[in-house]
């Protein structure tokens, strides 16, 4: 009970950092979610993480527009990105656990100050992103994505 406690209050911390309005939110919706069956909680934990995604997809489309190379990224970075967040597969709060720590890891490293570091980041951030989900199995069909 106290690790699933640490759990839930440490989610909540990151989420406060990128979306204080959600963050709100989250405890009580989190201890409903784990109180459920385990095919509702599967179910509700993986909108949970789709949200989750997106609050990353919107920050490398945020970069897209403010670095004007929304073309040439949309074609080659933009659609591994975009599906990551329907491709997520949740199974416990735990692996909510670690999407969120790699997520909000990586939304963190990804705001940058300079226009440069922000280019390499619009083609980096999609498949670091699939690589480290991949990795720590979130992903279904995660070989059959392309890179």
């Amino acid at each position: 009970m106290q690790n699933k406690e640490a759990s839930i209050k440490h989610l909540e911390n990151q989420w406060r950092s990128v979306d204080e309005a959600s963050s709100i939110r989250f405890r009580p919706l989190i201890e409903l979610i784990v109180s459920l069956d385990e095919e509702d909680r599967t179910a509700w934990l993986t909108e949970i993480a789709k949200h989750l995604a997106n609050i990353l997809c919107q920050h490398f489309l945020e970069m897209l527009v403010r670095e004007g190379t929304f073309h040439d990224t949309l074609e080659a970075s933009f659609p591994l990105m975009l599906g990551l967040s329907s491709n997520i597969s949740i199974q416990s709060l735990n692996d909510l656990l670690t999407l969120s720590n790699i997520t909000i890891g990586l939304y963190r490293l990804s705001h940058v100050d300079s226009a440069e570091r922000a280019q390499r980041w619009m083609y980096k951030l999609p498949k670091l992103y699939h690589s480290q989900l991949a990795q720590e199995h979130l992903i279904i069909n995660a070989k059959d994505t392309p890179y």
